[in-house]
């Protein structure tokens, strides 16, 4: 539920400051470089989990598990280092850059790199290697022990608290950047602190829990066609809790069958057909 809470934040954010309807954690590459450090660590240096779990089976944090092994350190550092590497270049261009389009495109570009250097290292890697990465790649929230829930849970929330801050600044925007400066707003400090935030949240949900997807595209449209409102306090306040509730509930149908689904596979198949219904009905009314 806290993962879902922080991908439809970032949906949130990203989807009114860049102004488009598709915007999702994963527009700005951080996800993407955070899959690249995981691929560069389990597939190009041979590194996979410690010998106590099935070696079909990844965990994104084993070097916090009680007897950490000098791979599952690497392991555990690979994700966040990724993040890093992508995120310090969008944070820079930003300092200097206002230019939603602008930023836009360097996250598209940095998505394509990044999948295409993953692309090469599963190319050339064993099988063993890559099915560990693969299993990875489709998303779980099962990996976060009791013993890192505190810790995930923690920085969530408060990551996701100082993310109502955004939301005058965000009310603001809907009326264009010009009656924002007019009203004393400070574009560069605001569109800093909304991608440090994103990119924080991206990160850490892609360190615990795998690249979800689809989540942070839709909880953030199903609060504006369910309040009808463009007030992002009001969008705040239902679409953190719809993307908690949605990932509750793809993660406890993925569990029915007797071998578990793949998390991102079940979160399109059912999502985007009752998303497009509730778009196509919305749009007749």
């Amino acid at each position: 539920m806290a993962a879902g809470a922080s991908l439809a934040l970032c949906g949130l954010i990203l989807q009114s400051w860049f102004r488009n309807p598709l915007a999702g954690p994963s527009v700005l590459g951080i996800s993407s470089g955070a899959s690249l450090g995981i691929a560069v660590t389990v597939i190009g240096f041979g590194m996979l989990p410690s010998a106590s779990a099935p070696a079909t089976e990844f965990h994104p944090l084993p070097g916090l598990q009680a007897v950490p092994h000098a791979a599952d350190l690497l392991i555990s550092f690979a994700a966040p280092l990724g993040a890093a590497a992508v995120m310090i270049p969008i944070l820079m261009i930003s300092i200097r850059h206002t230019s939603q389009t602008l930023l836009l495109i360097f996250g598209i570009l940095i998505s394509y790199l990044t999948n295409a250097l993953s692309s090469i290292l599963i190319h050339f890697g064993a099988a063993e290697q890559v099915k560990s990465y693969l299993s990875w790649t489709f998303g779980s929230f099962s990996q976060v022990s009791l013993q890192q829930l505190p810790l995930f849970c923690s920085v969530a929330f408060l990551l996701c608290g100082a993310g109502f801050l955004l939301t005058p600044g965000l009310n603001r925007l809907q009326l264009g950047r010009s009656y924002a400066r007019s009203m004393g707003m400070n574009l560069r400090r605001f569109q800093l602190f909304a991608l440090t935030l994103v990119s924080l949240l991206t990160a850490l949900t892609t360190l615990f829990c795998g690249p979800v997807a689809f989540i942070g595209i839709a909880a953030p449209h199903f609060s504006r066609l369910l309040l009808s409102s463009s007030d992002h306090r009001k969008l705040y306040a239902l679409s953190l809790p719809f993307g908690a509730i949605l990932a509750l509930a793809a993660d406890s149908i993925s569990r029915l069958p007797a071998h578990p689904l793949p998390l991102n596979a079940l979160l399109a198949l059912v999502g985007v057909p009752v998303l497009l219904s509730v778009l196509f009905r919305k749009e007749r009314v």
